[in-house]
């Protein structure tokens, strides 16, 4: 189950793609190896999917995911093939357990970008 939180930023749309930015807010207690993807979460990552459910159809309409490294100088990762999201430091170690990236505050938050598209990507 998705731990995190996002506070939306600005959305656009070119044609069938679609744009979502979005301030990620990491979970008060990180867990090794990620935060799983759930369906909740790609409807707010992805909000104008035709279908919110967890689908290999709906990974395949992402086209990318970009996230600027938060100033408490961590960056994530999306893993398509497990469903994970995962936290890294600018050094490039995994945020051990247990993180608290909500204690954090504003200096724990990632701009994140998602492009999909409405039909399905090859």
């Amino acid at each position: 189950m998705a731990t995190f939180s996002i506070v939306h930023v600005r959305h656009n749309v070119a044609g069938n793609m679609y744009e979502h930015v979005f301030d990620l807010v990491g979970p008060a207690s990180y867990t090794t190896n990620g935060e799983t993807f759930d369906a909740a979460a790609f409807a707010q990552w992805c909000p104008k999917l035709s279908s919110s459910g967890i689908t290999g159809n709906d990974v395949s309409r992402i086209v990318s995911i970009t996230a600027e490294p938060s100033n408490a100088g961590y960056t994530i990762q999306f893993y398509r093939g497990n469903l994970k999201l995962r936290y890294y430091t600018l050094a490039g170690v995994e945020a051990t357990a247990a993180t608290n990236f909500v204690a954090q505050g504003g200096a724990g938050y990632n701009r994140v970008t998602v492009r999909y598209g409405a039909g399905v990507v090859d």
